[in-house]
């Protein structure tokens, strides 16, 4: 294992970030993404090997999702007519559940078109998926984290392994619904869209 050990001082302008830029779920959301995705081409290149980079991986794939998930349920408690809190949790089934519930009073509480409904209910059903296979691997958030729980049990058996390309798939096909679910039910005309 190679540890770099300096910044060129020719490239350190390379590393003088802005973060006061991003005050925003929207903002927090593409920049984990966009990491997600860096990984997946540093894999795709062979610049590193997936047995390199699966932890890290799958918990930003965890956050992008934990952070859709709150963002979107704090909107739609809004068109719901609710304050809108932010959820102070990292379960995401409790997230999911959240999430559920508030689209379904929505969508039953609206004309929504068939196609948008099947297209929402595909959605759901994938992120389900995606939330069960997560979540039964890191229960508390932090088996992607840390090699031990909080009772200090290892947190993976040693011949576990992730079939992390099937985790992907659902993260690529769900991430734009969490990006997109508002806008579309603005263009389906839900009321109190247009007070967010």
């Amino acid at each position: 294992m190679n540890f770099r050990m300096k910044i060129p001082e020719d490239s350190k302008w390379l590393f003088q970030s802005h973060v006061g830029f991003d005050q925003t779920w929207g903002s927090y959301f593409a920049q984990y993404n966009a990491a997600v995705d860096n990984l997946v081409e540093a894999v795709q290149t062979g610049a590193v090997k997936i047995d390199q980079v699966s932890l890290p991986m799958i918990f930003l794939i965890r956050h992008v999702l934990e952070l859709g998930l709150k963002n979107n349920v704090a909107q739609l408690e809004k068109i719901n007519g609710k304050e809108g809190k932010l959820r102070p949790t990292h379960n995401l089934e409790a997230l999911i559940t959240a999430f559920n519930l508030e689209l379904s009073k929505i969508l039953d509480n609206n004309s929504i078109s068939e196609t948008t409904l099947s297209e929402i209910t595909k959605y759901r059903s994938k992120l389900a998926e995606l939330g069960d296979t997560i979540h039964n691997l890191d229960r508390g958030s932090d088996a992607f984290r840390y090699p031990v729980d909080k009772n200090n049990a290892i947190n993976f058996d040693w011949n576990k392994t992730i079939a992390v390309d099937d985790i992907l798939h659902l993260f690529f096909e769900l991430r734009s619904f969490f990006a997109f679910t508002i806008a579309v039910l603005a263009d389906e005309g839900v009321k109190g869209v247009e007070n967010l």
